[in-house]
């Protein structure tokens, strides 16, 4: 499925999200910036509400199915969320280590797999390239 993200014009900021379902056009829109993906193998739209701390689950009817905390990693700092089939969901999501000692030795950034639920913190994946 395909997915939009639309920019306000005053903002230029992403806070439109658009997808067609059934034959309908589903729109999201919020008074934020916000970032976006399809879920392929849980058919879901997650959406990263960065200004909150949350990242919300949406059925592909447009309503909020549920809503979590984006996870916190002692030594990171999270920077997203990507597209990734080694996870349970097609999504993970991606830190970068911001203290010393913390990743590997080029700083590159990780990857962790998204799962539905509270803790939507799953296992570590692989580096992000």
């Amino acid at each position: 499925m395909k997915i939009y993200l639309r920019k306000n014009q005053t903002t230029n900021e992403y806070d439109t999200i658009s997808w067609e379902s059934s034959n309908k056009d589903i729109s999201l829109s919020f008074p934020f910036e916000i970032s976006a993906v399809y879920a392929d193998k849980i058919s879901k739209v997650i959406v990263e509400k960065y200004e909150l701390q949350k990242i919300g689950f949406y059925v592909l009817n447009g309503e909020l199915e549920f809503e979590t905390d984006i996870p916190s990693i002692k030594g990171y700092k999270f920077r997203g969320l990507n597209k990734n089939l080694s996870s349970k969901t097609g999504v993970s999501l991606l830190f970068y280590p911001d203290e010393p000692g913390k990743g590997n030795q080029w700083g590159d950034i990780e990857q962790y797999e998204l799962v539905e639920g509270a803790d939507c913190l799953g296992k570590y994946l692989d580096i992000y390239r």
